[in-house]
């Protein structure tokens, strides 16, 4: 159990360390505009590269504008507005590149939505730099508050925190398992006949 404990709470500490999204800048997005951001990571995993726009405008209206269709069923009111290049470099080493429209990602927050834009590997204390290059007018997009956010695909980080939590489950079950066992020998020795607690010469 103590173990079990141990290796949780180290998780903990361990995740509370970690930049889970070490980069979110706000930006404009509007035909010919460039992005130069520079940052560091401290974790080993793979990377999205995203366009998050809180939901201040009508939710349909919202995820056509960003190319996300929860439900292809409904007709879009409005076109798509997120057309981008980009590309990661370390130092003058262009470590991946891309374009918007080889993604159509994302996720739907309480508060946001984000629309994925890119994906590279980023290797724990490297410092990269992020170039982005709108395309079209997302002026549409001003009243949501547009951010650009790169933040280590939940995947991993989903399953590291698996990994931990099996472990404390582990070691509840062992200390369960043991206070049983302790538990049934007492009884046995209560109800065990006089005389018989121990060996005679």
């Amino acid at each position: 159990m103590a173990a079990g404990l141990l290796i949780f709470g180290a998780y903990v500490l361990w995740d509370d360390t970690r930049q889970w999204g070490p980069l979110s800048v706000q930006v404009q997005i509007s035909p010919g505009a460039i992005v130069r951001k520079d940052f560091a990571v401290n974790v080993s995993a793979p990377y999205t590269i995203n366009i998050e726009a809180q939901k201040k405008i009508d939710f349909d209206t919202l995820n056509c504008l960003l190319g996300m269709r929860p439900d292809l069923s409904k007709k879009c009111p409005t076109g798509e507005v997120i057309e981008s290049q980009w590309t990661v470099a370390q130092g003058e080493t262009v470590v991946a590149s891309g374009s918007s429209s080889g993604y159509h990602g994302g996720n739907w927050a309480s508060d946001t939505v984000s629309r994925q834009i890119g994906r590279f590997d980023g290797e724990r204390y490297h410092t990269y730099r992020l170039e982005v290059k709108f395309l079209n007018d997302g002026s549409a997009l001003d009243e949501t508050d547009p951010h650009l956010v790169v933040a280590v695909d939940s995947d991993p980080k989903a399953a590291i925190f698996q990994f931990a939590l099996v472990l404390l489950v582990c070691a509840v079950l062992v200390l369960i398992g043991c206070s049983l066992l302790v538990a049934s020998a007492v009884v046995r020795l209560r109800h065990s006949p006089p005389g018989t607690s121990g060996p005679h010469p």
